[in-house]
């Protein structure tokens, strides 16, 4: 990443990675819970306006989880991933 500084503060900027891939359950936690994803990962819920968008998209439909990250690690997997959004295929 690039770190910009000035007399107001320090700003982080990173190079982020984008990625469409589907939603394949809902595993619940005690606030949001999470998401699981067809390549054996999961990603944070981050709110419960997700959780209900997910629930209501999934009755007729398959769900798409618009996720960020950094990079993916050796194994494969989305190093800490970051919904975005979600949409339906």
């Amino acid at each position: 990443g690039l770190v910009l500084k000035n007399n107001s503060g320090i700003y982080k900027v990173k190079k982020l990675n984008e990625i469409k891939i589907r939603i394949i359950g809902y595993e619940s936690g005690s606030e949001k819970g999470a998401f699981l994803l067809e390549n054996g990962g999961k990603v944070s819920a981050t709110s419960r306006d997700f959780v209900e968008r997910y629930n209501r998209l999934s009755r007729e439909n398959e769900v798409l989880a618009e996720i960020e990250y950094p990079f993916k690690t050796e194994d494969g997997k989305l190093f800490q991933p970051r919904l975005r959004n979600l949409t339906i295929k």
